[in-house]
Formats: structure tokens, sequence, C-alpha cells
């Protein structure tokens, strides 16, 4: 596994983080592997973007 680093985070954010561990009752390192998690995947195309949608629509013969 990649281990990763985060220097100079704002001390508004180290806040926020604190807050949710408390709340999720996990470790700063897993609430933060789960924040990155949910964002990235978030990020991923899926079959339902625009993209597909106007290809769809447009098809011949559809």
């Amino acid at each position: 596994m990649a281990q990763i680093l985060i220097r100079q985070l704002n001390e508004d954010l180290k806040v926020v983080l604190q807050k949710r561990v408390k709340e999720h009752g996990v470790s700063a390192e897993e609430e933060a592997r789960e924040i990155l998690r949910r964002a990235l995947l978030q990020d991923k195309p899926t079959s339902n973007s625009l993209g597909t949608a106007i290809s769809t629509r447009f098809k011949i013969g559809a």
C-alpha cells in the first residue's frame, strides 16, 4: 500500500477532520482514506454521462 503525507493542512480543515473522526469513531487516517475514496470514486465516469446520453439519443435507428 502507498503512503501519503499531507503537509500544511489548513487549520480549519484539520478541525473539520477531527470532528468527523469523533463522529465516526475512526482514526484520522481511516477518515482521510474514506474522504479520498468517496471523492475519487465520485469523479469516475459513468455510463449515465452527458456524452453517453447524447450519443444514445441520436443513434441511427434509435
